[in-house]
Order: structure tokens, then C-alpha cells, then sequence
């Protein structure tokens, strides 16, 4: 699914007092309209919130337990006005749509809720069956981006001009006795089993994960970084009294191993300027990775200087859902889908390996501030668009009319006018091949991964001596006609 309807909700005003959390929620854009500040909900955080959050963090929640997490994240979330909002939404939606709901926080507070997590019962189930289909993360017609705030323009994805998606893993292998160790091998091995098989994305394995390797990255011509290692963020006292704020690093392998921090910031200026649309930043459980707020406060500080895509891991992960959760990613990037049903087919697999009771489908969050999610170009050129086919068809059927229906009085004019229509029809006709060759050839190729057709097919040179072939070919076919039609 490409194409999402926004939903975009403010949550603010947050307080911790006496009498417990508060906020309020409140739609600032939506397809059926917005609320004004003073129609801000204000809501209560349920007293056991915490408690439930802590034992989802460390994998203790029951299933039924989780749906009751899960149903009081989507009461802050949604309160009642706001879920009206949301319900009227999803009855616009058109078959071939979904909705994208944008979460805007205006504390870290509330940007450090696992909001992935958040159910709302279905009406057709009954009340005492409740399942996974009442996750919203889990409903391939709805998207929870988180969407951070910042003070300048979203940047827009824009979609590939060409058919490969290269991608550059980045594992940095640290050794310090500050930071956990690390099983890399492990996690190359991973990330190689879940793109083994996904035609359209060509990887390239940078270790031990250096600052030299990462300049040399930033040369090559990518779009997908995938960053492997640990993140931190460095605590600093906030410009107002009372507030603090935290500066995001990604912790590279400097010399002998030794940890080279990167600020995020800066890593996002460079990754932006050299083209880098989505930058995945994941984890495996036995790794033993750093706690949610290193991760979240990279993930967050990337988007908010301009990546227009970052998937980050708010907890610890299972090998194996990291890997089904990849799979399933970067198969639905290479098909052409959208980065929010990239996610969303990434959770599924999930899902699928370890059931509802697992919660690794919820560990994925999407930052993402732009309105488009499309990193590969559409594997479909409707044939109503295409221009070349519609004139090769009138001249074709022109060319048979001055033969067969209506000849000229003039038979020599009647053969060059069929003559005329034969070449232009070979022309355009040509010309539509080419739009398709170049639509699907690497689609139905896509299996024979490496092989010599696909590789020519992606590069643009070999299609322009292509080209260039199909050009003489059309030439030789009209003379040809020519020839015939003088001759009969």
C-alpha cells in the first residue's frame, strides 16, 4: 500500500504531579478535520502504566496483560473526541488507502511510550475474544509514524531513478569495557539470511565499523544505511530551568577498537547531503545492546536533522525476529512498497514466527516526517498513461485502414501512407516495449539474482546501447516495409 491519508495528532501539556501523569491529545490535521487547542483532551495515565511498562520492557507481560497496556496506550492516544476523529477517518478511506497516524510529542516523556503497542477492540469481535488484530501496528491499513518535531521543512523522499536500492550495513566492533559486547558475526549473519533471495537490493558489509570505512561509505552511491553497534546520549541541563535535554552518538570503532562517538547531528548533515533516504538502526537481545533511551535519542535526533526515514529498535530484540522482521522489510522495499507497509510486513513476519504473545512485532519504530514513503519507483506503468502504446495502436490501425478499407486513388500514395503508418506504429511501439522492459524486466528477472540480463538491465549505459539497438531495428523494419508494400 502506497498511498496513506494523515492523521496527525498533538500530544502536550504533560505533567507529573501529586495526583499522577497527565497530558492532552488533541488532531491537528486530519481528512475530516482538526481540533482547536482549547478542544484538547485532557487524559490521565492509568495508574499501573508504568509498572505494565517495565514488565514489557523485560518480556514479563502475559498476552492478556499486554492487551490491557495496549488498551490504555490507545486511551491516551485516542480519548474519546479524538477516536471519533479516528473512526470517521478510516470510514473515508478508499480501498487502496490507508491511514497514517503521526504522533507528535512535546515531551520526552511521551515520546518514550511505546505507542507501537496500542489497541483498539475491533467491533466485530466479541469482548471476551480479544486477539492481535486489536494492535493498530498490526493492521496493514494503518501506519504509526513518530513524528518529531523540529524547525524546518520535512524532506521529502524522493523515488529512485534506476532499479537497485544499495544499502550500507555499518557494524562497529568496540571493545571497551563500558559497553556490552557485541556477537557481529552474528548479526552480519542475520542481516545476509534476510536479504538472501530479496532481488533489487544490493548490500555492502562495512567492518570493524570504523570512521574511515564511514567516510568511505558516505562516497558510494547509497540510499539504505544500516547501522549496527551501540548509541548513546550524552544528559545535559536544558536552556529553560528544570529541563534537560540529550544529545544523541553513534559509537564507531576508532583505533585498536577503541569507542569513537559520532554525534547523530552531524551524521545526519552527511548522510542527508550524500542522498541516504532510510537509515535502520538495529539490535539483537544477546547482544546485549543499550536500554531504549540511547536508541531512541539517536533515532530521533537523525529525523529531526533531516533523514527523511528512520526505523529504530525501542527494545531488545529476538535473532530471530530481527531477522524475520528484515525479511519482511526490505522485501516489501524491493517490491516497490512503501517504507509504512515496509514496517508493517516486518511486523507481520514477526508475528507470524512467535504469535501475538511475543512482542518483538512492537520493538520497530518508524521516524518520519514527509508525506511520501516510496523509496522504490512503482512496478506498474498503467497502460492508460502510456502514450506510446495508444499511438502505435492508431497507427497500426491506420496503416491497415489505407490498406484494406479505404485504399487512395493513387496507389502509390496508398502504399506510402500504409508505409508511414507501419514505421511510426513500430516506433511508438518500440517505445512502449521499452517503458515495460524497463518497468519489469528486473521484477520478473528478479530470482536470478546476479545474473548477466538483471546487471545489464540496471545499468544505464547498457539500456542506451539497447536503445540504440531497438532505433537501428526500427529502420531496418520500415525499409523492409517499404520494400514489401512496393512489391505487392
Amino acid at each position: 500500500m502506497n498511498r496513506y491519508q494523515n492523521m496527525d495528532i498533538d500530544l502536550l501539556d504533560y505533567h507529573d504531579g501529586d495526583e499522577g501523569e497527565s497530558m492532552r491529545a488533541r488532531v491537528v490535521f486530519s481528512p475530516v478535520g482538526e481540533q482547536l487547542d482549547a478542544d484538547a483532551v485532557p487524559v490521565k495515565f492509568p495508574g499501573q502504566l508504568r509498572k505494565r511498562l517495565k514488565k514489557l520492557e523485560q518480556r514479563a507481560l502475559a498476552f492478556d496483560e499486554l492487551i490491557e497496556l495496549g488498551e490504555s496506550l490507545a486511551a491516551l492516544l485516542l480519548p474519546a473526541p479524538v477516536r471519533n476523529i479516528y473512526r470517521d477517518c478510516l470510514g473515508k478511506l478508499h480501498d487502496d488507502e490507508g491511514l497514517r497516524i503521526r504522533i507528535r510529542p512535546h515531551a520526552p516523556e511521551l515520546a518514550a511510550l511505546p505507542w507501537e503497542y496500542a489497541y483498539v477492540s475491533r467491533p466485530d469481535v466479541p469482548p471476551g475474544r480479544k486477539g492481535p488484530e486489536g494492535f493498530l501496528a498490526l493492521d496493514r491499513k494503518i501506519s504509526l509514524v513518530r513524528y518529531e518535531i523540529a524547525g524546518r521543512a520535512p524532506t521529502p523522499i524522493q523515488p529512485l531513478e534506476h532499479y537497485d536500492i544499495r544499502a550500507i550495513a555499518l557494524l562497529a566492533d568496540v571493545e571497551d569495557p563500558a559497553y556490552a559486547a557485541l556477537d557481529l558475526d552474528r548479526e552480519e549473519l542475520n542481516l545476509r539470511q534476510a536479504l538472501e533471495g530479496t532481488g533489487g537490493i544490493d548490500a555492502r558489509f562495512l567492518r570493524p565499523g570504523s570512521s574511515d570505512q564511514l567516510e568511505e561509505m558516505l562516497a558510494e552511491d547509497a540510499q539504505v544505511f544500516h547501522f549496527s553497534g551501540h548509541g548513546e546520549v550524552e544528559i545535559q541541563m536544558g536552556e529553560e530551568p528544570g529541563t534537560i535535554e540529550g544529545t544523541g552518538h553513534l559509537v564507531l570503532a576508532g583505533d585498536e577498537k577503541h569507542p569513537a562517538p559520532v554525534d547523530a547531528a552531524t551524521l545526519a548533515l552527511k548522510l542527508k547531503d550524500r542522498g541516504i533516504r532510510l537509515v535502520v538502526l538495529n539490535a539483537c537481545e544477546a547482544a546485549g545492546r543499550d536500554p531504549v533511551t540511547p536508541w531512541s535519542g539517536v533515532a530521533s535526533t537523525l529525523a529531526r536533522q533531516g533523514i527523511p526515514a528512520v526505523v529504530g529498535m525501542q527494545y531488545t530484540i529476538r535473532d530471530g525476529s530481527a531477522i524475520a522482521f528484515s525479511r519482511g522489510f526490505y522485501r516489501a522495499l524491493a517490491n516497490g512498497d512503501s517504507i509504512d507497509t515496509a514496517v508493517s510486513e516486518g511486523r507481520l513476519g514477526v508475528l507470524g514466527r512467535g504469535g501475538g504473545e511475543e512482542r518483538d512485532w512492537g520493538v520497530p519504530v518508524l521516524y518520519m516526517r514527509g508525506t511520501r514513503s516510496v523509496l522504490f519507483p512503482p512496478p506498474i506503468v498503467p497502460l492508460r498513461r502510456n502514450l506510446g502504446l495508444a499511438i502505435a495502436s492508431i497507427a497500426l490501425l491506420s496503416a491497415w485502414f489505407f490498406l484494406h478499407i479505404y485504399p487512395l486513388a493513387e496507389e502509390g500514395a496508398n502504399r506510402t501512407m500504409a508505409s508511414l503508418g507501419l514505421g511510426a506504429g513500430a516506433v511508438a511501439g518500440l517505445f512502449a516495449l521499452w517503458k515495460v522492459i524497463g518497468t519489469f524486466a528486473v521484477k520478473t528477472v528478479k530470482s536470478e539474482k546476479g545474473s548477466i540480463i538483471e546487471r545489464l538491465l540496471r545499468r544505464r549505459n547498457a539500456r542506451s546501447v539497447l536503445m540504440m539497438v531497438l532505433l537501428a531495428s526500427i529502420v531496418l523494419f520500415s525499409t523492409t516495409s517499404s520494400v514489401y508494400l512496393e512489391d505487392n
